[in-house]
C-alpha cells in the first residue's frame, strides 16, 4: 500500500477516535431521569436578583432554556438573550455562565446538568 494511502487513514482513524472520545467525555456525567436544578439571573444593570427552581427530565442545559420564554441561545451554544435581556449585539457585555460556583466549560447546549444544580446567568462587562 501506497505511503500517503496509509498515513491518511491513520490520520482519519485518529480524528475519529478523538471526536468520539470527546462525545464521551461531555456525555460522562449523563443524569437520566428527573432531576430539580435552580437558575439563578443576576443583573446589577438591570436591578435583578431571581432564582427560579425547576424539575426537568433534560439532560443538558440548553434544551431547559430554549423552553423559556425570554431566553435565546445561539447556534453554537452562546446565551445571548436572558429575561428577554439581549446581549447579542453588544461589544462590552456577555451573559456569563456558571455551575455550582465553577465557570462553564461548554456552550449550553452541552452543559449536562444533574440533580441539585444552581446555574448562574450572570451580566458581564468585558474587562
Amino acid at each position: 500500500m501506497n505511503k500517503k494511502i496509509t498515513v491518511t487513514l491513520v490520520a482519519v482513524l485518529v480524528l475519529l477516535l478523538g471526536a468520539f472520545g470527546i462525545k464521551s467525555i461531555n456525555n460522562k456525567n449523563v443524569q437520566d431521569g428527573e432531576k430539580t436544578i435552580t437558575i439563578e439571573v443576576l443583573s446589577e444593570a438591570d436591578n435583578i436578583n431571581k432564582k427560579e427552581e425547576i424539575k426537568t427530565s433534560e439532560e443538558k442545559l440548553g434544551a431547559v432554556i430554549s423552553n423559556k420564554e425570554g431566553y435565546e441561545i445561539k447556534s453554537d451554544g452562546m446565551l445571548v438573550k436572558v429575561e428577554n435581556i439581549d446581549l447579542s449585539k453588544s461589544t462590552n457585555e456577555y451573559w456569563h455562565v456558571s455551575v455550582n460556583g465553577e465557570d462553564a466549560q461548554v456552550g449550553v447546549n452541552d452543559q449536562v446538568i444533574n440533580d441539585g444544580d444552581t446555574i448562574k446567568f450572570e451580566r458581564i462587562k468585558f474587562k
